[in-house]
């Protein structure tokens, strides 16, 4: 199993925003074969981490999720990436 894991800092955004574009992207996402699942952490207003689980680097790369771009081109006010990190699962519990 492969993840990727973004970091977002810059405007804020609502709750309701957030939900929105994770509906959006996970759409896209479905149609990646491999695709596991994806989840969003708002840590604080302007804060967001994003991480997506993939049964293989290449489903991940299939993605499109290397730039750390996806989330923040479905909000209003589009988050650059401050941090992006990949890498194999090495343990997991549940899901």
């Amino acid at each position: 199993m492969q993840a990727v894991i973004q970091r977002y800092v810059g405007t804020a955004v609502s709750t309701d925003e957030i939900v929105a574009a994770g509906r959006t992207l996970t759409r896209l996402l479905d149609a990646v074969p491999g695709f596991v699942s994806c989840v969003i952490l708002q840590a604080d207003p302007g804060q967001l981490t994003m991480m997506s689980l993939f049964e293989d680097e290449a489903s991940l790369e299939a993605a499109g999720l290397l730039d750390g771009t996806a989330l923040g081109h479905h909000l209003t006010a589009p988050l650059e990436p401050t941090e992006v990190t990949t890498g194999q699962v090495v343990f997991q519990k549940g899901l």
